[in-house]
């Protein structure tokens, strides 16, 4: 059997030649595509800066081999290195070339010149101005730099601009992320110190409980964390046993320091403070999730206490906490008309009241650790200050 051999003409091979470029085209334009996506998936890992530099390089070095990669930022003082890795031979040069290099390609999409080695073998140094894309950014405000032993061929060179332009969006947005996280820390510092501020204010106007909030407060964050409640939850204990008497503020100071017995009629105001702190909190957002205690602290576990009679668990666990915690300062603290209680006394009262005034469970917890603290006072008392 005889094979003839298919014969193309020039038409023909033309042809076949624009398909093979056509497939291998796409296959590259795919090729860029798959990296710029695992790229821009891996970068929203990240919420720091820190950490977007880390994914960026361990990324960079597993796309373009190189002998060296660098990322540089601009700072106030100028161009400086951000992260680098690789061999470190050339480590001087570049810092000080870099710069010089960045000052005339910054208004380029990349840099590229040779660069001699000591053993003359040239390599080439390539530096790719990184911009915020999203945000219109004509000036840089970081670079790739990398040193290769081969001079990059021209479409790895437009990746690495494609990629600049990822790179600079999430710097961008990641920026963007802390400062709203800097912007609420400082936020919320000055809400802790206003009501810090609040608290002390409210002692000083109440001369027999100077210093109260402070305890009663470190007290009951730390019963609240041996029962197991978690650190956000504790924020909010935390701003609602200092503001616990806020609503005192609408009880006259004749009535508030009056040195004698209120009478029904002063006792019937005295006991609207409760409700006046619901009133004033309630409508503060911040405040909102720390309002059991201002509101219900006067409560009893028997449900004689105001200014709902709730009993039991109706009676929400912070303001149940709290109760045990504020009436075992009062006990241990002097007042006009009575010396401060012994520690050992004032257990002794609480433990009575388990079941009436106060929840019983609570009542074991604090009776516990504050027996733990006294017969061990080398122990560090656990601090119940929580990060706010």
């Amino acid at each position: 059997m005889t094979i003839t051999p298919v014969r193309f003409d020039s038409g023909q091979i033309s042809h076949f030649i624009a398909i093979k470029q056509d497939i291998t085209e796409r296959v590259q334009r795919e090729q860029r595509q798959a990296i710029l996506n695992q790229l821009s998936e891996v970068m929203r890992t990240a919420r720091t800066r820190a950490d977007l530099v880390l994914v960026i390089m361990r990324q960079l070095t597993a796309v373009v081999p190189a002998r060296v990669w660098m990322l540089w930022r601009e700072a106030a003082t100028g161009w400086q290195i951000e992260h680098v890795c690789g061999e470190a031979a050339r480590f001087d040069w570049l810092s000080q070339r870099v710069p010089e290099v960045l000052r005339h390609a910054a208004v380029l999409p990349s840099w590229c010149e040779p660069v001699a080695h000591d053993d003359d073998h040239q390599q080439e140094l390539v530096v790719v101005p990184i911009r915020c894309v999203d945000c219109g950014q004509s000036h840089p405000g970081g670079a790739l730099v990398l040193l290769c032993d081969e001079p990059l061929a021209q479409q790895t060179i437009e990746l690495l601009g494609a990629i600049a332009d990822r790179i600079g969006n999430a710097l961008h947005r990641t920026a963007l992320f802390e400062q709203i996280q800097q912007t609420n820390a400082e936020l919320r510092a000055a809400y802790e110190a206003t009501i810090e501020g609040w608290a002390r204010a409210l002692d000083l106007r109440d001369h027999e409980t100077e210093g109260h909030s402070r305890r009663v407060t470190d007290l009951t964050i730390r019963i609240a964390r041996r029962m197991g409640i978690d650190d956000e939850t504790l924020v909010h204990i935390r701003r609602g046993a200092l503001l616990h008497d806020i609503g005192k503020i609408g009880v006259p100071d004749a009535i508030l320091n009056k040195p004698g017995p209120l009478n029904d009629e002063e006792w019937a105001i005295m006991r609207t403070h409760p409700t006046l702190a619901y009133e004033l909190l309630h409508p503060i957002a911040f405040l909102a999730p720390a309002i059991d205690i201002p509101w219900c602290h006067h409560e009893r576990w028997d449900g004689s206490g105001y200014p709902r009679g709730l009993r039991g668990e109706e009676i929400p666990l912070a303001a149940r906490i709290f109760a045990v915690a504020d009436v075992y300062d009062a006990l241990t603290s002097d007042r006009p008309y009575r010396t401060a209680w012994s520690p050992v006394q004032a257990l002794a009262y609480i433990r009575a009241q388990a079941g009436r005034q106060f929840d019983p469970d609570v009542v074991a917890v604090m009776v516990t650790m504050l027996e733990e603290e006294m017969n061990n006072p080398d122990t560090p008392v656990e601090e119940g200050k929580s990060d706010a």
